[in-house]
């Protein structure tokens, strides 16, 4: 089997790379994401590299698993032959690999427990750690790339009136993301075993809660506190900051009561409409 990398045609004679290549492309050892794991095909560089690289072990049919990456994604640690290995980007991308198990070229699914949201619900102002990242491998790369790797840390910033595309602060950097890809990466909320703490919102003299607005009466949305499984119940509603809320009426005993939005009705109890801080002014 013959196969072409770096502009040079490679002959294929391991079993189970051919058996591999039926289904999966060939990548770069730099392309192999932590977690998953290739068959080295073959190295293509000039001879003193190549020759180095293959005295640690990455000859045709060698099998090699990605382990992790710095914060910035270079350099890069494999585990060949039971050792650990560490090699630069310049050097792990002349290195050509077929992935196995359907991991790195198909779609890997990671299945969230009790303490791990994804991205996408992560509401403003909270933080988070990344555990892993899942969907096909081009958008896996391409996120890891940004630098969602596992242990980074990241703070949701704000989100679109609609909720989608949302900002995020990683690295000191301000990255924007669609809910498509956030919702593929994982993040660990109990670090050391807390979690994502109740909001607390000081008001202002020209704040109130929604609790507090007179039926007839509009304000806007300013932020939301409470709980994180609250605060993303209410944003879900379309509590944003910034949308407008019409109070329309309340029940004969003052609870509950219902609220214009986006020319919906809705009806809150009082304790979740006293989770919603509103601007008067």
């Amino acid at each position: 089997m013959k196969i072409e990398f770096l502009g040079k045609k490679l002959k294929i004679k391991n079993k189970d790379a051919i058996k591999a290549l039926e289904d999966n492309s060939v990548i770069s050892l730099k392309d192999l994401l932590p977690g998953d794991a290739g068959i080295v095909l073959d190295v293509v560089s000039d001879t003193a590299l190549r020759l180095q690289l293959t005295e640690l072990g990455f000859t045709s049919g060698a099998r090699v698993a990605a382990v992790r990456a710095a914060p910035l994604g270079d350099p890069r640690a494999f585990e060949l032959h039971g050792s650990r290995i560490t090699l630069g980007n310049e050097e792990s991308k002349r290195v050509a690999v077929v992935a196995v198990n359907g991991k790195s070229a198909g779609r890997r699914l990671v299945a969230l427990t009790d303490s791990q949201i994804t991205l996408k619900t992560l509401l403003p102002g909270d933080e988070a750690v990344v555990h892993d990242v899942a969907g096909d491998h081009a958008l896996r790369l391409q996120l890891m790339e940004l630098g969602f790797m596992p242990g980074a840390r990241v703070r949701a910033v704000r989100s679109a009136p609609l909720g989608d595309p949302r900002a995020y602060e990683l690295h000191g950097t301000r990255i924007t993301l669609g809910n498509e890809e956030a919702g593929v990466i994982i993040m660990e909320t109990a670090e050391n075993g807390g979690g994502i703490k109740n909001k607390e919102i000081p008001l202002s003299e020209s704040q109130i809660t929604l609790k507090q607005l007179k039926p007839g009466k509009e304000a806007t949305v300013h932020d939301v506190a409470g709980s994180h499984q609250l605060r993303l119940r209410l944003m879900e509603m379309g509590f944003i900051p910034g949308t407008a809320i019409k109070a329309v009426r309340s029940a004969p005993l003052g609870d509950p009561k219902a609220y214009e939005i986006h020319g919906s009705r809705i009806t809150l109890g009082n304790d979740e409409a006293e989770a919603i801080v509103m601007n008067t002014g």
